[in-house]
């Protein structure tokens, strides 16, 4: 499945979250991010917070398996833990408890923040959708869900950001 790609902003006037396409193979993300700006957008910035609700409302509320969680530290050993526990969670789902017990401590105990997540489940008309978020406010969805899942993603985001 192939991803369409969009990075996130905030509109200035409205504090509405607008999402302007990019592909990484093609365009500049320094030139899109400038070029937004001074349409009066600024960044977004998704904290380990936002991902770790997004996380848990995918998780708790429509079921998604979490794929993958990669952190701003480059860490073997802290890539292999997490690593573990995502396969144990994709059997038993009562690992989510552990899981986000290890995200909270990183971040607030050790500053280590989430890069990335990826997550993978199905939408209310079970179509497979796969979903990735990163740091830098860009979203990753399989093009035939892209629309639709992109602006419920952004709803979630800006109900984190209230």
């Amino acid at each position: 499945m192939r991803n369409d790609y969009a990075k996130l902003f905030v509109n200035k006037l409205d504090n509405k979250i607008v999402k302007v396409k990019y592909s990484p193979e093609h365009d500049d993300y320094y030139s899109i991010v400038k070029e937004n700006c001074t349409k009066g957008y600024r960044q977004i910035i998704i904290t380990s917070k936002i991902m770790t609700s997004i996380i848990e409302e995918y998780f708790y509320t429509n079921s998604y398996n979490i794929t993958s969680i990669e952190f701003m530290e480059d860490d073997v050993t802290l890539k292999n833990e997490i690593d573990s526990i995502l396969s144990k969670l994709r059997l038993e789902r009562a690992y989510f408890g552990l899981l986000l017990e290890k995200i909270n401590f990183l971040s607030e105990e050790s500053a280590i923040d989430i890069r990335s997540i990826e997550l993978r489940g199905r939408n209310d008309k079970k179509e497979a959708v796969n979903i990735s978020l990163q740091v830098n406010g860009i979203i990753g969805i399989n093009k035939k869900c892209f629309e639709e899942e992109s602006e419920i993603l952004i709803k979630k985001i800006e109900r984190c950001l209230s």
